[in-house]
């Protein structure tokens, strides 16, 4: 005996059959009852293992690990079809089953992931772009499938970010969506509140309420700023947050805005990004016009240095572990979580490392190394106030996630390597 989920095979040619008739489209419940929809191919595909390799009086759970709501998986075809019908008395909110018997022997389905990228352009959303490469797994057996839509065609006005938030999952209908947009200028946010607060704060709120809405994963990336340094110890997620700047009140905003709106989200905390092609320190360090030029690095603030293609590669497998089979453990549950290398040091000794680390593996000859200089920060007259020390514990992450985080030294070779 064969439990299915509910999928394409039981409704959707009634649909698609109202729908060329010019018919409404009846959705119980409004279409927000959530299912699992599993593709005919993995249907029969699981059919056929069970028949040759299932023990005789077993049960197994097909399910297809794409779950979404009724109204999400018709829309595409019926758009400008569709009526509400009232939902039928003792219709379940939720379904969906546990297939880890059969999975075991067909693998995973082959549905694909819609994967909407945010700001795709930008530092860390470039790298994430990157390794969502045509060598990722993932994507190349279409497993996934990336979004990633150019800053025209999202058109934001960031004044109408609930206009945005509601065109782009309804032109693009993510499964998750990564957001890397934000106003990260920190001086920038000081200087423009207003600015900073729309996207930094009211975007990310719209963007959970279209996730709670659609049924779609939001993943959004806030700042180690939303602590105030006090502390001399790696901060921890269930540490009280007190920023010191816009910048980081707006970012504190935007997560309590996702968690309150109800989707399901992982915000990922990160801090001191390098390693990007240019804009950055690390590019900087490198460069040939840099060659016995003198660079002055801070050296009273303290934190935990992260190169991008590290935290793009954390995203990234994340994501594809939904999707990609045998993968442990299961997705870790909607909450806040540090993504960060262990350790913490300064922005000039983190330089040193980073030139040490260059020249041993030949990015950089000695004799055009730049020279360093370490001065105090806090004697800079600048409009906003950074925390003396803001380094992350990953252990949440670490332990939600399975992962483990490297030290900020060790990870210098995996930016060089990359870069």
């Amino acid at each position: 005996m064969i439990l299915v989920t509910g999928g394409c095979g039981f409704i959707g040619a009634r649909f698609v059959l109202h729908w060329l008739a010019g018919e409404p489209v009846p959705l119980y419940g409004g279409g927000f009852a959530v299912r699992d929809w599993l593709h005919v191919d993995d249907h029969v595909a699981a059919l056929v293992a069970v028949l040759e390799h299932a023990a005789p009086g077993q049960s197994y759970h097909v399910a297809g690990h794409q779950t979404m709501t009724r109204l999400a998986s018709i829309e595409r075809p019926v758009e400008a079809f569709r009526v509400e019908t009232r939902d039928r008395p003792g219709h379940d909110r939720r379904q969906a089953m546990d297939d880890s018997k059969v999975r075991s022997r067909t693998g995973a389905p082959r549905a694909s992931l819609r994967v909407l990228l945010l700001g795709g352009h930008g530092r860390l959303g470039s790298a994430i772009a990157a390794r969502f490469g045509p060598q990722s797994r993932a994507l190349a057996d279409g497993r996934i499938e990336l979004l990633a839509p150019a800053r025209r065609e999202l058109a934001l006005d960031p004044k109408a970010p609930a206009e945005a938030a509601t065109r782009w999952y309804a032109r693009w209908r993510p499964d998750v969506v990564v957001n890397c947009i934000a106003l990260s200028d920190v001086d920038r946010c000081a200087r423009e509140p207003v600015s900073a607060a729309q996207l930094n704060a009211a975007l990310p709120a719209a963007l959970a309420r279209a996730a709670a809405r659609s049924g779609a994963r939001l993943i959004h990336f806030s700042t180690d700023y939303v602590f105030d340094g006090a502390l001399r110890r790696p901060y921890r997620e269930d540490d009280a947050p007190g920023p010191l700047s816009v910048y980081g009140a707006t970012k504190l905003d935007g997560e309590r805005a996702i968690a309150d709106a109800g989707c399901r989200h992982w915000i990922f905390r990160i801090s001191w990004l390098y390693g990007a092609a240019q804009s950055n320190l690390s590019a900087m360090l490198l460069e040939p016009a840099s060659a016995g030029r003198t660079i002055r690095l801070a050296s009273d603030r303290l934190g935990a240095p992260n190169p991008v293609q590290l935290l793009a590669q954390e995203v990234t497998d994340c994501v594809a572990r939904d999707v990609l089979p045998g993968a442990a453990p299961p997705l870790a549950p909607s909450g806040l979580y540090h993504l960060s290398c262990h350790g913490a040091t300064s922005w000039y000794d983190f330089g040193v490392a980073f030139v040490r680390e260059a020249i041993r593996t030949g990015r950089l000859a000695a004799a055009r190394a730049p020279k360093l200089e370490g001065f105090a920060e806090a004697t800079l007259a600048r409009p906003a106030q950074r925390p003396a020390y803001s380094a992350l514990d990953p252990s949440r992450y670490e332990s939600s996630f399975g992962r483990v985080m490297p030290h900020w030294e060790a990870a210098i070779a995996t930016a060089l390597g990359r870069q």
